[in-house]
C-alpha cells in the first residue's frame, strides 16, 4: 500500500485499478475493519469490482450513493450496504480518477447523521494539502 503522511493525518491506497483508486485515512480505514463483516466485504467489492474499474455512473444507485450533499464546499458520496456507509468525496491524485473515504458510520434511522456528512467534507478538504498530486 501507498502512504502518505502530514500532520496527524496518515492516507493509505485502499484499492487500486485501469481507471481509478480509492483511498482512505487512518482512522477511516479503523473504522471499516469494524464494520460487520458480510457489509464490509460487499463495500469492498463495489469499490474494487466496480469503482476502480467502471466508468463513473455505472455503479447501481443502492451500492453508491453520488450525492449526499455538499459539505463544506465539497459533493460528498457514500458507498453503502444496508446501514453501513463508507462517506468521503471523488477527486483525483495525478490526473487518475480517485475517491477520497473521509469515514464511516453505521446509519440507526434512514437519514444519514448531519455530523457525519459534514465531517466527511471537512477531512477531505484537507487532502489536497496532505497528498502530492491529490485534488478535491
Amino acid at each position: 500500500m501507498s502512504e502518505a503522511r502530514a500532520d496527524d493525518e496518515a492516507w493509505e491506497m485502499f484499492c487500486d485499478g485501469p481507471v481509478a483508486s480509492v483511498w482512505m485515512n487512518k482512522q477511516c480505514l479503523e473504522a471499516f475493519l469494524t464494520l460487520p463483516l458480510r457489509d464490509r466485504a460487499k463495500i469492498q467489492a463495489t469499490m474494487e469490482e466496480m469503482y476502480c474499474t467502471m466508468e463513473n455512473g455505472s455503479i447501481p444507485p443502492k451500492r453508491l450513493n453520488y450525492d449526499e450533499g455538499r459539505h463544506d464546499g465539497l459533493k460528498v458520496w457514500a458507498f453503502k450496504e444496508k446501514q453501513s456507509r463508507v462517506y468521503g468525496v471523488q477527486g483525483s491524485i495525478r490526473g487518475k480518477r480517485t475517491f477520497f473515504a473521509t469515514n464511516v458510520a453505521v446509519k440507526k434511522t434512514q437519514k444519514a447523521d448531519p455530523g457525519d456528512l459534514t465531517k466527511a467534507g471537512r477531512v477531505a478538504k484537507k487532502v489536497n494539502k496532505l497528498l502530492a498530486g491529490a485534488k478535491v
